[in-house]
């Protein structure tokens, strides 16, 4: 009588094993919603990244803007992303737009996200609200970890300016020479001797009657040229600005010409702005009997 029950005990088991065989076994989820929201966040970034790899590529551009701006959208605290929006939407009206209303549209945007980012400083942010200008709020409150932000306000509020007049070069000139000494003053290196670009241009652009000095000028984008001479946006900015102030076609054709004859590929890391570069320095180059 037992060995019929042990076989029946066997019998009911294999048949328990061939049900739970035929079953979907399920997985335990303890992911949080914040959790899942995260992992989506993540996504954006590492799909933002891959399209950012092939800027050089106009809709790549678009579809790395696109991946960044859903992210601020989602999370609206990170500082970084703020501040390569900035980039991108500069390298967007630099490098890929050619009339100018879509050059200010880049350029108005790329601010606009540079000065979000900026206003994550809470001690900058403050400061404003209180009242302060801007530029004289960056000394007491902002620090290196704020200078890519800070950096790419300069760079698309300079460049919306120059388009946009002389009128708004004397508007922002307080707002710009600002931005410029703090950069030079936090990190001279930062992005192939921005500092010194950035007030190489700055004296370049300005009127005499309000700051502006050529000697001063070309000072500043040599120190530039120093820190990094593969920089090939230097000598573009150099020529665009100075030589045509100074009127010095010689250097303005040398300049033009040693960046298309450059090698891009001489800062790995940012091969496809030195490549849009070149193509700004044959533009430079084919209006030079209109220039000067």
């Amino acid at each position: 009588m037992g060995s019929y029950r042990w076989i029946g005990m066997v019998a009911i088991l294999v048949a328990a094993l061939g049900m739970l065989a035929g079953c979907k076994d399920r997985k335990t989820t303890y992911t949080t919603a914040s959790g899942a929201a995260a992992t989506a966040e993540e996504k954006l970034l590492q799909e933002a990244e891959t399209a950012w790899a092939e800027r050089e590529n106009k809709d790549q551009l678009l579809v790395a803007i696109g991946k960044w701006e859903e992210y601020v959208a989602k999370d609206p605290t990170n500082k970084h992303v703020y501040g390569m929006l900035a980039r991108a939407y500069y390298l967007l009206g630099n490098g890929h737009e050619t009339e100018e209303e879509a050059m200010l549209a880049a350029y108005d945007k790329g601010a606009s996200y540079a000065e979000q980012g900026m206003a994550l400083n809470e001690g900058f942010l403050q400061c404003v609200e209180k009242g302060g200008k801007d530029y004289k709020c960056l000394d007491e409150n902002m620090t290196q970890e704020d200078i890519l932000s800070v950096y790419w306000a300069y760079a698309n509020i300079g460049k919306w300016s120059a388009i946009s007049g002389f009128t708004y070069i004397v508007k922002n000139k307080s707002k710009l020479k600002g931005i410029s000494d703090w950069v030079q003053a936090t990190d001279p290196n930062f992005y192939y001797g921005a500092g010194d670009r950035i007030l190489g241009t700055y004296y370049a652009k300005a009127p005499a009657a309000f700051g502006g000095d050529l000697d001063k000028s070309l000072t500043h984008f040599n120190a530039s040229l120093k820190i990094e001479p593969n920089y090939l946006g230097t000598k573009v900015l150099m020529a665009q600005y100075y030589c045509t102030r100074k009127l010095d076609r010689e250097l303005f054709v040398q300049l033009c010409n040693e960046v298309i004859n450059a090698d891009p590929n001489s800062i790995p890391e940012i091969a496809a702005e030195q490549k849009l570069e070149q193509g700004n320095a044959q533009r430079l180059l084919d209006q030079v009997d209109d220039l000067f």
